[in-house]
Order: C-alpha cells, then sequence, then structure tokens
C-alpha cells in the first residue's frame, strides 16, 4: 500500500513524524510532499520526500511528473487537465507531483485545505482527512465560508481520523458520517522514553507543569 502523507512542510510536526514513522514501521510505503525546512533524517526506507527547498526545485518535480504522465499514463494527464486547467501553473506544480506518484490514500493533516485535494478521487485515490484542534475548533467559527466548505467536502472524504472524540463530536456538526470516522490518540510509547526517579527530602508538594495554549475558544485568557 502506498499513503501519501500530506500537511504541508517536511519535516512535519512531531505528532505527523510519528504518524509517518508508525506506518513505515508496519510496511506501508510512505510518500511526502511539500516545502523541505530542515533537514529530515528519516531512516526507514518506506519514507520517500518527494520535497522541494526552491522554486527551481519544485518546477523540476513538476516537469519529471509531467513528463512521465506524458509518456506512460497520457490518459491521466488529460484527464487532470480537464478537471484542473482553470486553475493555472501554481496548482499544476503542486499536484502533478502526487498524481505521478498516485499513493492508494492521500492522508490530509488539514481540514482547511482538504478542498484542494478531493480531485484525487477522480483517480481512484481516497482521501483521508485528519481532525485536529484549531481547523475544527474554531476556524469553521472565523473563517468565512469555511463551516459551509466543511459541510458540502466532509460529504465526500473517504474516511477521517479525529484525534479525541471531542474533535470528532465538533466534527460531526458539519454532516461527517460517524462509521467513517475513528478515535485515534497522538500518543507516545513510553517504554522508549528513559524515565528516573527523584527524591525531594524537604519539600514533599507534588509540582505539576501544564503547557497549553492560551485561545479565546477556551473560554477566558490566562
Amino acid at each position: 500500500m502506498k499513503v501519501a502523507i500530506y500537511s504541508g512542510v517536511v519535516p512535519n510536526p512531531t505528532f505527523i513524524e510519528r504518524l509517518i514513522q508508525g506506518l513505515a514501521k508496519s510496511g506501508i510505503k510512505i510518500y511526502l510532499f511539500g516545502q523541505l525546512e530542515g533537514k529530515p533524517s528519516y531512516t526507514e526506507k518506506n519514507i520517500h520526500p518527494i520535497v522541494h527547498k526552491t522554486r527551481l526545485g519544485k518546477l523540476r518535480n513538476a516537469a519529471s511528473a509531467f513528463f512521465g504522465l506524458f509518456l506512460f499514463r497520457f490518459n491521466e494527464l488529460k484527464k487532470y487537465f480537464q478537471l484542473r486547467k482553470s486553475l493555472g501553473i501554481r496548482f499544476w506544480l503542486r499536484e502533478l507531483p502526487v498524481l505521478w506518484h498516485k499513493p492508494d490514500i492521500f492522508h490530509v493533516q488539514w481540514a482547511k485545505s482538504v478542498s484542494d485535494w478531493l480531485w484525487l478521487q477522480e483517480f481512484g485515490v481516497k482521501v483521508v482527512l485528519s481532525l485536529r484542534g484549531a481547523h475544527i475548533n474554531y476556524s469553521p467559527l472565523t473563517v468565512p465560508g469555511l463551516a459551509d466548505s466543511y459541510r458540502i467536502n466532509f460529504l465526500k472524504i473517504d474516511a477521517f481520523h479525529a484525534v479525541s472524540q471531542a474533535i470528532l463530536n465538533e466534527g460531526l456538526k458539519y454532516g461527517i458520517n460517524p462509521s467513517k470516522a475513528k478515535v485515534i490518540y497522538s500518543g507516545l510509547n513510553l517504554s522508549e522514553i528513559p524515565f528516573f526517579e527523584k527524591t525531594f527530602e524537604n519539600d514533599k508538594t507534588i509540582k505539576i507543569l501544564s503547557v497549553g495554549k492560551s485561545h479565546w475558544k477556551k473560554g477566558k485568557y490566562l
């Protein structure tokens, strides 16, 4: 199975990198698309970054995909331009490498961008969306037209991954079919993290540090 993980930049945020590593270790071939920002260090042979650091690199990747499709899968290239010809070169440069590698599943990490990729379904690619924090909790409340876009596009998506039941409950407001959604928590393998005991002889008070984002959606600013 070939799965494309799309978040727009590589390396990805830590929780997405754990997703990538976990899928690769299970034997799934992973393709990563986006802007290269940093130095990814992937050791799993199943991980294939299709990335660019400059505009020239982006053009090179798209040109390679275009000629590959033209020579070997011309009908798909023709169909693509029939679907996307009105959008222009900015979209073609980003999308042609995805069509050339054509994964079985295209996994979108940010809900606001999922409408840009639903065209892949015309080529037999399943589109999966992760439901994460801001994009579900408050972006539909603050970005004009986004809630209506969700209500239209969420009906078309093949499957959903929610990082919590609370997030999924928010997504259900926009028409998600519960049978297509599954809650999978962003867990850590604690056995891989070194722990040690420390005794506080003079102070028996337990100290707990919590880190979070101060945001109006939580009801008040800290």
